[in-house]
């Protein structure tokens, strides 16, 4: 688990947790803020036991504003124990705390991990299973989001949204003779422990997974619009992974050919494309490629650096020798606010860039999500 989440670490750098399970009616659960390799060092890992676990890193919220909404979410009460983890939002959110909150549910936090947590407690009281459970659970809930459900027993629940908005992948790692199953959000984690990728997760399905009975499969009713965010393929996704049979990498390194095959004509004379690290890279490789004018590295990054609200200044510098006297076609996946590639933009010219032409992967977005299952 650690391994696998030092390997989707670029998904979030605020939080970072594991639980596991020996099966025998006890989780055990850490979580902190950090990198993975700063909250998991050598002493920690060796509290762990269990031969069933799940983990969980998050980026920076409004709701991810103390420890106790990090994930996995320990969820204790009377009825049932049990840990989650989610990656997603979900959008019904006030409507469902309203009704809990009438049913006399109290609420620590304001996080959906907290809210979905308290609906599951909720729901099996109605239920016979926890099966049963979280089929009521993915017909009350709306939103985008994959999520994994360990009980301690040592079950693991893991379904995925009906729209199939968020990524969700399996596969498997054979060792001492022993297969291991392994879920991921993406398949770079499954690389990193040399597994087998097996697939994805189908929208609207659930995967139970027992130590002693293997897997079962179980297909909830699924919407008849299949869609999944794309910004997982621009920019969330490491470019090693593969989305639904999909390469990350090669849907970038496309998009810059479509970039460069739609963009104005000009003087490449002098020119060179230069990236934005590390997610506008591949688009940048294929803008030169279609377009004949030099790939250069012309910006450096600190990789020491995780904080996304640090400043680009702190985390970007230019080399000279290679800007200098340069018309740059500066190539990023995307532009959210403008802030950042406007110091980028200043940074590049006191380096000395003649010019600077800025060209972003991303499509146009003509309309939201309109997440609604």
């Amino acid at each position: 688990i650690y391994s696998g989440l030092m390997a989707i670490q670029h998904r979030g750098q605020l939080f970072s947790g594991i639980s596991t399970t020996n099966c025998d009616g006890k989780i055990f659960s850490y979580k902190n803020f950090g990198l993975v390799s700063k909250v998991f060092n050598v002493k920690r890992l060796r509290t762990f036991t269990g031969n069933v676990g799940i983990g969980h890193v998050a980026f920076d919220s409004p709701e991810n504003n103390s420890i106790e909404n990090a994930q996995p979410y320990h969820y204790k009460s009377g009825l049932m124990e049990f840990s989650l983890a989610l990656n997603g939002a979900i959008t019904n959110r006030q409507e469902i705390k309203e009704r809990l909150s009438s049913m006399g549910k109290v609420f620590i936090g304001n996080s959906d991990v907290e809210l979905i947590s308290t609906l599951i407690e909720t729901l099996s009281r109605f239920s016979n299973t926890v099966l049963d459970t979280l089929k009521l659970l993915i017909k009350t809930i709306k939103g985008a989001y994959s999520l994994v459900f360990l009980t301690k027993d040592g079950n693991l629940y893991v379904l995925r949204d009906p729209i199939g908005y968020k990524p969700l992948c399996h596969g498997t790692i054979e060792e001492d003779n022993r297969n291991f199953f392994i879920v991921s959000s993406e398949s770079c984690a499954i690389d990193s422990l040399g597994g087998k990728l097996k697939g994805d997760i189908k929208p609207g399905e659930i995967f139970h997974i027992n130590p002693m009975n293997g897997i079962r499969k179980y297909n909830t009713e699924l919407s008849k619009k299949q869609k999944i965010c794309q910004y997982e393929y621009i920019y969330f996704a490491r470019p090693d992974s593969i989305i639904e049979g999909i390469s990350v990498a090669d849907v970038r390194y496309r998009l810059g050919i479509n970039l460069a095959r739609c963009d104005l004509k000009f003087n490449s004379k002098n020119s060179i494309v230069v990236p934005i690290p590390d997610s506008g890279r591949s688009a940048a490789m294929g803008y030169s490629w279609h377009s004949k004018i030099p790939y250069q590295e012309g910006l450096m990054k600190n990789r020491y650096l995780w904080q996304l609200k640090s400043d680009p200044n702190d985390r970007l510098n230019p080399i000279k020798p290679i800007v200098n006297g340069k018309n740059i076609i500066l190539v990023d996946d995307s532009i959210l606010s403008g802030i950042t590639m406007k110091k980028i933009i200043i940074m590049l010219r006191k380096a000395g860039a003649i010019a600077i032409h800025v060209r972003i992967a991303c499509p146009p977005i003509i309309n939201n999500c309109q997440i609604n299952n």
